[in-house]
């Protein structure tokens, strides 16, 4: 009822009602923030903790199932690790997309998903392509990944995506599809200071990706906006319960919170308080995490709706509704309050289907409301679609709950047949309700709550009004009605439910009155606790659902068939209003190479196996089927005066015997009376005056008139009596026509349930209607097959059946196969001894006897075989990664030898770049001399001009300076001369001074002559002595002057050389620097080239090492592959589990009992004959007589037995059989004798005879 089944805004703990004792442990152990009162008034007043009261409230009680009932289930199957590999999905994320948005889908886990290479959705508009990438130039898928595209016209919804890989087709995953933006959850948001920024009419994808993951997120909202923060979790297969809680902006202080129920998602209403940004969290409720823990986020201004009232409507009608929710357009707020928040109502027009009997799996349907009619309805508006919610099909007309009637005296008057919505909308809330009913009237009074998605728990009384003659009133209680314990599939599909469901027998004409109420109704009331209480006239019925048979069972594995293959579904009953006639089963549409000879549900029996058989040759692929359920049902009443009648009939029968014997007394008396009196009268007669004899002649007449008086009356007694059971056989036959008459045909669709999640430890599956029923083919033969042409057969009670047994061996299986009857009950009386097919075996007869006991009806059983087989996985992927692994180890090597010629290369351009560097130094070393010796020399030769011209200079002064001393010399020696002369002229002047002053001494002018002549000889003298100082001294400088001057002419001469020197040195440097820059231009050239070429040959070589490294990791990896492959493949034990296809064996009741006394304890001799006397005790109305024989079981030869007759009129024959001399020796087995009979048609009973033939 509710959308995808939430309540509204429940607080941090709400009341507890769980399947498994885990889900009790992993509650009671959170440890949740304590609420604050003053943010969250009154929104969770008795779910912030978990009370002990609570606990021991039946709400809390915990649905686990015997030991014994698990063995029952798991008997006769593999173990997990023991199966082989069948496709199976977990998770796909994101689990949904926007329409008309292209999305990037992973299979994020699963087992067997080797090579998927398709998606399949439960609505065309949704189309899946797997994600590629280029490898090597070429696009290869991504391993999981699909690109899928969602139409925009696929309709806002839940629907269901399936995976096909190499081991066949998978189970499906929900896949919501929506109309708001949606994004993926970004890590990092683990923390309040790092939230994802999360706009308001968006959808976030996500999930518990580590550790103890908390995500997260920060919104914008306006003050009054009233937003619903939607968390899809558990209804869209996630195993995560997810815990929502609002908080400022801060991430201190919070706001509000609300949690996951049951398999109701978390759902928060925020009445926003002020303008800002606030913060919202997300996590699991015990921290759990991993690709299983996903969810989808929605922060919306949009329609939600909590319930409907009424819930139902009949089928084909067009009825107004009232929706109550939040932000329903154009809805009124009421005084209704749903955990503190006011509601909104909404009345609509919903139009329902007449024909059919839908039931939309958009909402997730629990295995408790699979057995419910509904359609699946949202709300469409301009902010979008509301969540979905379920319209059930009404069983009588609508009667809504009109308070006042929580008393007796103020109870609701309610015409039959009805069907009642109310609610248990307070604390303490008692309904109820009265209606009138005439005796013998069979009512069916109905409680749905948990079936229609309520968390109310109902419970029933109902009383018998008795009025006196004063009118006054006492209450008779006839029933006190609670849970509904059965389920159809134990730890499979649990289909036990807290709803109530009583029949009556109305005792008699009147009033009578239910009452309904919680039964947590001290502790709890809100309106949402809703319920149907439907009061009808028995209306016989069906509904089927199929669900896979597991290798394991509580698995969630989807219908898998190899070629040559049997796969089991579980076809589970709900049967309705006492319904228990066989339903046949069969399959509507099915794929080419595919068959099943249908099934059939026994009386009374509440489930039977469908085996689905794949040809050998069978298409690989997916493919959706239809199975449908076909039944015979009478009325019940009909039955009712049938049963009365037959009865009457054995009542009217009763008599016959002793009435009979009465009158073959009265008819054995009357002939002896008869025969007395002739003979008295004889006697008399032959003596006439004989008194006495006349007497006793007298007295033999009365004897006779007695005797025929009494024969007469016994005569008319036992004719009474046939005609009573004339009479009551007419009445009979009558009775049959008329419950023929109005017995109807009824065919329903079979529905699909799957597992969700696995069970374990004793704990329910989590479990689910789907949208189709699929199977797939995958491209891998069988190992073996079991079959049997046998499907349906019919026997009287008593009655032995052979079944012959096929096993299909392949691909060199060879080994025992057990082969175990399953499916009857245990009161069926129906032998079935398990057997086995030994080693290499391929026909087997196995035994099948119905007892004299056996219930009579349909009882449907099958075979579960296991055989331990040598199974390799996959072998055409070890063989074709061991050719990718051998083509990419031949490139690999090609390349590894190319990247060592390009090594060798390398290391080639490398010597020869470093030869040429090394040249190209050795140039450059040459050239930089060269170019220094070239300043050098012409520094040199400007140094050695420089001192050339000094020299020059120098010689040039050097021969002046000689020059000038010469010409100094000469004047000095001119000079010497001439004071040679000046002395000799002096001294002659002296002399003649001399001379004269000799001459006259004392001539004072000759001695002033003579002295003036001896100073002027002195002074000449001197002068000369001067002139010979100077010219010594002039000689002396000349003579240095020419040493001057002949060494200025060497410097000169030498200077002159060093310059021609240091020209030629100057032209030879120049010339080596032209040489050497020739060189080096050269070598730089040879250096770039070789340089170039090692970096083109190290570029090659990195190239090709890189390129062999890449393919030698790709061979590594492709070896690892190949030998994962490989050893995968490599054959293994594993235990392979088929069934065989269904036998259903129609029992009726036997006309006869045989017993048989064999003489000798049954040893007989070949050759000899043996006398058997068998005796018939007729029973049920059979009179006629019996035909013996002695039919041979298959294996048995040489013996015979002539056909003998048990007359009408007797009860015993003696059957001779006879032993030939090549009779089948030892003890024989499956001998019986068997008895053939006309009785409803032809009618057989067997006897089993032991029987041991020797030589």
């Amino acid at each position: 009822m509710r959308g995808n089944g939430r309540p509204a805004h429940v607080g941090a703990a709400g009341p507890l009602k769980t399947r498994s004792t885990s889900e009790v442990v992993r509650l009671c152990c959170m440890t949740i923030p304590p609420l604050r009162t003053s943010v969250l008034p009154a929104r969770h007043p008795s779910s912030a903790v978990f009370l002990p009261a609570e606990r021991k409230n039946p709400m809390f009680r915990v649905r686990q199932f015997s030991a014994a009932a698990a063995v029952l289930i798991v008997c006769g199957w593999s173990s997990a690790w023991a199966q082989l590999p069948q496709t199976r999905i977990y998770s796909v994320f994101p689990p949904g997309g926007q329409a008309g948005q292209t999305v990037e889908v992973t299979i994020a886990s699963g087992e067997d998903t080797d090579e998927l290479e398709s998606l399949h959705f439960t609505h065309p508009g949704i189309t899946a392509v797997p994600k590629t990438q280029e490898v090597d130039g070429k696009p290869q898928p991504v391993a999981n990944v699909f690109v899928v595209t969602i139409a925009a016209d696929v309709p806002a919804g839940v629907y269901e995506v399936a995976a096909e890989g190499r081991f066949g087709g998978s189970n499906t995953r929900r896949f919501v599809v929506g109309s708001r933006p949606e994004v993926n959850e970004t890590e990092g948001n683990n923390d309040p200071a790092q939230p994802s920024v999360f706009e308001v009419g968006t959808v976030v994808n996500g999930r518990m990706d580590g550790g103890t993951d908390v995500d997260w997120y920060k919104f914008t909202a306006e003050a009054g906006q009233r937003l619903v923060i939607d968390c899809d979790a558990e209804s869209i297969d996630s195993r995560m319960n997810a815990v929502l809680e609002v908080y400022d902006d801060t991430g201190r202080r919070r706001l509000e919170a609300a949690r996951g129920y049951r398999d109701q998602d978390a759902l928060l209403v925020f009445d926003v308080p002020a303008a800002g940004e606030y913060l919202l969290r997300v996590f699991d409720q015990t921290f759990r995490n991993g690709n299983d823990y996903f969810y989808r986020l929605s922060i919306h201004q949009g329609p939600y709706i909590e319930y409907v009232m009424p819930p139902a409507g009949l089928a084909g009608s067009n009825e107004s509704y009232t929706l109550y929710g939040y932000n329903l357009p154009g809805g009124q707020t009421t005084e209704q309050k749903l955990n503190g928040v006011p509601l909104e109502q909404l009345g609509v027009n919903i139009a329902l289907p007449a024909e059919g009997t839908p039931l939309d799996a958009e909402t997730f349907v629990s295995p408790v409301s699979s057995g419910t009619d509904a359609i699946s309805w949202r709300l469409e508006s301009q902010a979008g679609a509301s969540n979905p919610v379920q319209i059930f099909l009404a069983h009588g007309a609508r009667v809504l709950e009109a308070e006042p009637n929580n008393e007796p005296s103020t109870a609701q008057a309610a015409a039959v047949p009805a069907d009642i919505a109310g609610q248990f909308s307070e604390i303490g809330d008692v309904d109820y309700y009265e209606f009138s009913a005439a005796a013998g009237e069979v009512l069916y009074i109905e409680a749905f709550a948990e079936r229609i998605d309520s968390r109310a728990d109902p419970y029933l009384t109902i009383d018998q009004v008795v009025v006196d003659a004063e009118g006054n009133e006492t209450l008779q209680r006839l029933a006190a009605q609670d849970d509904v314990a059965a389920t159809l599939y134990p730890l499979v599909f649990d289909t036990n439910t807290d709803d109530a469901v009583h029949r009556l027998e109305v005792p008699a004409d009147g009033k009578y009155r239910v009452s309904i109420r919680d039964r947590a109704w001290e502790i709890r009331g809100n309106p949402s606790l809703v319920y149907r209480l439907v009061i009808r006239p028995e209306q016989p019925d069906f509904r089927l659902v199929a669900v896979p048979i597991a290798p394991t069972p509580g698995q969630a594995f989807p219908v898998g068939l190899r070629q040559g293959d049997n796969f089991p579904v579980n076809i589970l009953a709900f049967r309705r209003d006492g319904f228990t006639g066989p339903i046949d089963v069969t399959a509507v549409e099915l794929p080419e190479g595919v068959t099943t000879p249908g099934t059939t549900i026994g009386t009374g029996d509440t489930s039977a196996t469908l085996a689905l058989t794949a040809s050998v040759d069978a298409p690989p692929g997916w493919h959706q089927i239809r199975l449908s359920g076909q039944a015979r049902i009478e009325d019940p009443a009909a039955v009712r005066a049938v049963t009365a009648a037959q009865a009457a009939v054995t009542n009217a029968e009763k008599p016959i015997p002793d009435l009979t014997k009465a009158r073959d007394a009265a008819a054995e008396k009357l002939q002896q009376a008869t025969q007395a009196q002739a003979a008295a009268q004889k006697a008399a007669d032959d003596n006439p005056g004989d008194e006495g004899l006349a007497q006793k002649a007298a007295e033999a007449q009365k004897a006779v008139d007695a005797a025929q008086a009494e024969h007469d009356q016994a005569v008319q007694n036992l004719q009474n009596a046939e005609t009573a059971v004339a009479e009551a056989k007419e009445a009979l036959a009558a009775a049959e026509a008329q419950a023929a008459e109005k017995a109807r045909d009824v065919a329903h669709p079979v529905r699909a349930g799957s597992v969700v999640w696995a069970s374990g430890n004793n704990i329910p599956a989590t479990s689910r209607l789907s949208d189709s029923i699929a199977l797939s083919i995958m491209p891998e033969v069988a190992p073996f097959q079991v079959r049997t042409d046998v499907t349906r057969v019919t026997v009287n009670q008593s009655r032995q059946i052979l079944l012959p047994v096929t096993v299909e061996r392949r691909s060199g299986f060879e080994e025992q196969v057990a082969l175990n009857f399953a499916g009857l009950r245990n009161n069926a009386n129906i032998e079935a001894p398990n057997g086995a097919a030994a080693k290499g075996e391929t026909e087997k007869v196995l035994r099948i006897f119905v007892k004299d006991n056996a219930q009579p009806g349909v009882h449907t059983l099958w075979l579960t075989t296991a055989g331990q087989v040598q199974y390799a996985r996959n072998p055409e992927k070890a063989e074709r990664l061991k050719q990718e692994q051998e083509a990419l180890a031949a490139e690999a090597k090609a390349a590894m030898e190319s990247a060592q010629a390009a090594t060798k290369v390398k290391a080639d351009a490398t010597q020869a770049a470093t030869q040429a560097a090394a040249a190209l130094k050795q140039a450059q070393e040459v050239q930089a001399a060269a170019a220094k010796a070239v300043p050098t020399a012409t520094t040199a030769l400007a140094e050695a001009r420089k001192v050339k011209d000094a020299a020059d200079k120098k010689a040039a002064d050097a021969a002046a300076a000689l020059k000038t001393a010469e010409e100094a010399l000469a004047t000095a020696q001119k000079a010497v001369e001439d004071a040679e002369k000046t002395v000799t002229d002096a001294e002659a002047t002296a002399k003649a001074a001399a001379e004269a002053l000799a001459n006259d001494p004392e001539n004072e002018e000759l001695k002033k002559q003579k002295a003036d002549a001896d100073a002027a000889l002195a002074a000449a003298q001197q002068a000369r002595d001067t002139a010979k100082t100077a010219a010594a001294t002039a000689e002396e400088a000349r003579t240095k002057a020419q040493q001057a001057n002949e060494v200025a002419l060497k410097e000169q001469t030498e200077a002159a050389t060093k310059v021609s020197d240091a020209e030629t040195a100057l032209k030879t440097a120049q010339e080596a620097l032209t040489k050497a820059d020739e060189a080096l231009k050269t070598a730089t050239a040879a250096d770039k080239a070789a340089q170039e070429a090692k970096v083109a040959a190290e570029k090659a070589e990195k190239e090709a090492m890189d390129k062999a490294t890449a393919l030698e990791t790709k061979r590594a990896a492709a070896e690892k592959a190949a030998t994962d492959a490989a050893n995968a493949a490599k054959p293994q034990a594993k235990n392979f589990t088929p069934t065989s296809t269904p036998i259903v064996i129609e029992v009726k009741p036997a006309p006869v009992k045989l017993s048989a006394a064999v003489p000798n304890n049954g040893a007989l001799k070949q050759g000899e004959p043996m006398e058997i006397k068998v005796t018939a005790a007729r029973q049920n109305g059979f009179a006629g007589p019996v035909a013996l024989s002695l039919p041979l079981p298959p294996g048995v030869s040489g013996l015979t037995a002539p056909e003998v007759t048990i007359p009408a009129d007797q009860t015993e024959a003696v059957l001779t059989v006879t032993a030939a001399a090549d009779a089948t020796e030892g003890q024989l087995a499956n001998m019986v004798i068997r008895g053939s009979m006309e009785f409803d048609g032809e009618a057989a009973v067997d006897v089993p005879v032991t029987l041991t033939v020797n030589k």
